[in-house]
């Protein structure tokens, strides 16, 4: 079972799925390697897999139109900024030519 994986099985409903000879563990060097016995189920558990590998290639995807979407906004806010800040130079260079203080 992979660590800090929220819908990991717990030991006993592990314990209750090899005793009810649907999947067994298997050692492999050190790696406990869970096993289905019944061919009946690679199906059902592939197409879980994939369900799952579909919903998070869409959630990838759309956290990075999230991402692209916001540096958008901070240029665009940054542009505005800046365009702010000359259209007021402008303004207070009009100003003093008006005045004749310059």
């Amino acid at each position: 079972m992979r660590q800090g994986c929220s819908k990991a099985l717990a030991v006993d409903e592990l314990d209750s799925l090899m005793k009810r000879r649907l999947l067994r563990v298997e050692t492999q060097g050190d790696v406990p390697r869970i096993e289905l016995i019944h061919d009946r189920l690679v199906g059902i558990v592939r197409d879980a897999k994939e369900a799952r590998r579909g919903r998070e290639r869409k959630l990838a995807e759309q956290a990075k139109l999230d991402e692209a979407q916001r540096l958008q906004r901070e240029r665009e806010g940054e542009r505005l900024a800046q365009a702010d800040d000359r259209s007021a130079g402008a303004t207070v260079g009009e100003a003093v030519c008006a005045s004749g203080s310059w």
